[in-house]
Order: structure tokens, then sequence, then C-alpha cells
């Protein structure tokens, strides 16, 4: 284990942008809990900043000595400095992004598709909640936020982990589904009840944009249109893209 330099703290902090992740092929997760969730998932570390007490008495400290990664000693100040988070956290460790499929693969069963959806928070809970209902794969637009910058990672909450991840150019992902025999569904204010849809057996379900909501091009390659009733007539005009995830989710489930 070797101290923290201010080498490290500046390649450390490049990797809270999207080029900087990208030219070191890392991303980096904190807090304990989410990094026993990457560890625990058989994600294997390539380096691990922690304060000396998490080093001392953390069973995870055990783990990464195990996988061999690259050990650094930090300050509670230095840990300051290399957070993303507001209360920067005792362990930051580094993993290598996952390599780009060579080819598009369709997923059997249920899966999700984000079309631009942009808020990191929103990314993030969808991914969570993809996770708490089984969902193994979630594709995202080119135009989508990037699913390993670190407001990301957080939202998770760790289930960035257990969750397949797969940048796609949506369009043409989504027409290679509907060959293999795929459904395609669009989320939308108006379509089919979803507590009364007949789910099949494999399908994508697409969430559109916070505001805008699916484009017209991602449209035409679904086969149908689902949507959550609204109760009330003095509401809002539409529900926030995660908590609109959730509920299909659940009605999803719920019907098999």
């Amino acid at each position: 284990m070797i101290p923290l330099s201010k080498r490290w703290v500046k390649d450390i902090r490049a990797l809270q942008s999207k080029k900087g992740r990208v030219e070191a092929g890392l991303f980096t997760v904190e807090t304990p809990k989410a990094v026993r969730s990457f560890l625990e998932a058989g994600w294997k570390p390539q380096w691990v900043v922690a304060q000396p007490s998490w080093w001392t008495n953390s069973q995870e400290s055990h783990a990464v000595a195990v996988q061999k990664a690259m050990g650094m000693e930090a300050t509670q100040d230095q840990m300051r400095e290399i957070s993303s988070l507001e209360t920067p956290q005792e362990v930051l460790m580094a993993f290598p992004l996952p390599p780009v499929p060579e080819s598009l693969i369709v997923p059997d069963g249920l899966w999700l598709a984000l079309d631009d959806v942009r808020d990191p928070g929103n990314v993030g809970t969808i991914l969570r909640l993809a996770d708490w209902y089984g969902i193994p794969t979630v594709w995202v637009s080119e135009q989508s936020a990037d699913a390993f910058q670190p407001k990301v990672v957080q939202a998770s909450m760790g289930s960035l982990a257990r969750v397949r991840v797969v940048r796609v150019p949506l369009v043409s992902a989504l027409s290679e589904a509907s060959l293999q025999g795929a459904m395609c569904l669009a989320t939308e204010m108006e379509g089919s009840d979803c507590r009364t849809f007949s789910w099949p057996s494999r399908a994508c379900m697409v969430m559109g944009h916070e505001g805008s909501g699916i484009s017209e091009e991602v449209h035409r390659m679904c086969q149908q249109t689902l949507s959550i009733p609204r109760f009330s007539t003095t509401g809002p005009e539409s529900l926030n893209v995660a908590i609109a995830t959730g509920i299909l989710l659940h009605e999803a489930r719920r019907s098999r």
C-alpha cells in the first residue's frame, strides 16, 4: 500500500468526466455499500483509495488484497479532493469499464431501453428498479446519460454491478429485436392500459426522454404503446420517468 500522491489525485479526478473514463478505461465507485456490491458481483478493482480505518477494519479490504488490486492510503482531506460526493466516503475504487460487445445480443424475457433519458438520477434509479424486478439488461441510447458517470453509479446504489448496461444505436437495435421475435413496447400517456395488457414472453419496454418522451424514429420501431391510467383530473401532466418505470415493471411482473 502506498500514500496517495498529487499525481494520482489529478488522475482520479479526471475519471469524473466521460473523456477521462474512456481514455483510462475505468470508472469509480464510492461508499462501502456500493463497492461491496461490485466485489460480491465479481467485479475486480484495478486500484483502491481508502482511509486507514477502512484498510484496517473492513472485510472488503481483504477481498481486494486477494484480487491484488493496487492499494493507496489517503487522508480525509485527500478523499474530499477526489470524491464526486458532497460527503466523501472512506473508500473509492476504480473498476474497468465493461468491454463494448462486438455485436448486438438481443436478450430473452423482458428488458428495458432508455431513449434519450438524460438525467443521471433517473438513469441510476431505473437501474435500481431493474435490479429489484429482475431485469438483467438495460439498453441505453447514444444520447442517454452515461451509466458509468459518478451520479448514475451513486443513484443506482450498487445495482449497476448486477444489471448489464449496453449503449446501442436504439433504432437499429429495436429493429433487430423485432426481427428476432421480440415485441417492442413504447410507453406514453395514451396507449393500452398496462393493468390489462397481455405481456409477451419476450419484450423490450422503451422509456423516453423526461420532457419530450419517445422520439418518432424509435416509436416507429414499436409494435404496441402502453400507458399508466390516470385517476386525477387536476394532478400533474405526467409522471417522472423512473416512477413510471417502476409502475410498469410491477405490472409486468404481477401479470406473470
